[in-house]
């Protein structure tokens, strides 16, 4: 799998750990991932090759803890990500991510 970052020349720097596109070729399956730390274990995959990510917060206010969540858990990787505030299904439920990987074989 080849994988190219684009973060484009005139469009505003991304406000959090990630990158504003995310080209991948020679990929011949995908991983949709619900469950990071499961589902990368059972699979054999890591997050290096995590290439979009959505996060859904209920409170704005969780926004800055979600950020420092995500890179700790990331570390340098910056996959493509979108942030959006709105309710989860259960209400004792305050943040949700899910992400998908490209993968080879």
């Amino acid at each position: 799998m080849q994988r190219r970052d684009i973060n484009a020349a005139g469009a505003p720097t991304p406000a959090g750990q990630h990158t504003q596109a995310v080209e991948v070729t020679s990929a011949t399956r995908t991983l949709y991932v619900a469950e990071f730390a499961n589902a990368t274990s059972r699979s054999g995959l890591g997050l290096e090759n995590l290439v979009k990510i959505t996060t859904i917060v209920c409170n704005p206010a969780d926004i800055a803890a979600v950020r420092a969540g995500r890179a700790s858990v990331l570390g340098e990787h910056r996959p493509a990500s979108t942030l959006v505030v709105a309710g989860l299904a259960n209400a004792a439920w305050k943040v949700e991510v899910t992400g998908s990987k490209p993968v080879n074989g």
